[in-house]
């Protein structure tokens, strides 16, 4: 039951949103009809995933090596901040702007090949769980499944809760898409409250606190150099955007003297043509004069 529950938690987070309520209760008809009705039950447990869980789910079905490339710098990121390696550490900040920078147009493009509208918001959200994968662990196993039902956010400090955002096909596990047979993530759990007994604490607990601190230090001076190059670059185009505008401002009120003055000349042309017509006219009448006095003077000459 739970291998078939699982392939058909898999087709349907494939599907786009506005198809999953439709073919889940398709689906759980089909069960209750096959007279499995726990299945049924199940299957309509079933939640309809946001448009960016949506997409983030897409990203693991379509976009796999880079969704790997992704989980592999989340995984190091743990190791360097364990490891108090800085170095490292800004090593893999680039690598991770990297994975998101290429991984975010290709949710736009399964959003477009799938005909679905995509707002900023929900890309924003999707990047916000593609970053909470990054940052922890429990949350990279759940994007991993392929069957989250809203986005994740790690805010810096403490485990991302998942409470909400996955779809379990049994209680504690979901089934990754495509992969039929292989054991489901292990249960993911958000541990905000206290800790049960036989769970980890003590010295080891600090310490991973002490690591979470230092890496939340590493984020936020990444972050302040990160701004600071920005705000360089946006002070650079902005005065280089100035001089440019000055420049043009300079050109245009050098054209609108040029403007000027060939209006000017174009008026004083104009004077001077009139007053050529005017010439060209009285010359006209005295050649005309001229040429009736010749054919006078001719008809005299021809009479005697």
């Amino acid at each position: 039951m739970a291998d078939s529950l699982s392939q058909v938690a898999g087709e349907l987070y494939g599907l786009p949103p506005a198809e999953f309520t439709a073919a889940r209760d398709d689906r759980a008809r089909r069960a209750r009809a096959a007279g499995d009705r726990e299945a049924a039950a199940q299957i309509r447990k079933l939640t309809r995933p946001t448009l960016s869980a949506w997409l983030v789910n897409q990203l693991v079905r379509a976009s796999g090596p880079l969704m790997s490339r992704l989980f592999e710098v989340g995984q190091s990121l743990h190791d360097a901040q364990r490891d108090l390696d800085g170095d490292r550490l800004r090593e893999l900040a680039v690598e991770r702007r990297q994975v998101i920078a290429e991984l975010m147009p290709e949710a736009s493009r399964a959003a477009a090949a799938a005909g679905v509208t995509v707002s900023g918001s929900a890309l924003d959200e999707v990047r916000a769980t593609l970053e909470a994968a990054l940052a922890d662990a429990d949350a990279r196993a759940a994007v991993s499944a392929g069957q989250l039902t809203r986005p994740i956010s790690y805010a810096g400090l403490g485990e991302v809760d998942l409470a909400a955002a996955l779809a379990s096909t049994r209680p504690g596990q979901a089934g990754r898409p495509g992969q039929a047979g292989r054991r489901p993530p292990a249960p993911l759990r958000a541990r905000s409250g206290p800790v049960p007994e036989g769970d980890e604490a003590g010295p080891a607990a600090e310490a991973a606190g002490q690591d979470r601190l230092i890496a939340d230090v590493e984020a936020a001076e990444q972050a302040a150099e990160s701004a600071a190059r920005d705000l360089a670059a946006a002070e650079s185009r902005s005065l280089g955007l100035v001089e440019q505008r000055q420049f043009l401002g300079r050109r245009v009120a050098h054209l609108q003297a040029e403007l000027e003055r060939a209006e000017t000349e174009d008026r004083e042309l104009a004077k001077a043509v009139r007053e050529a017509k005017r010439g060209q006219e009285a010359a006209a009448k005295v050649l005309a004069r001229a040429q009736r006095a010749l054919a006078q003077a001719r008809g005299r000459a021809e009479s005697r």
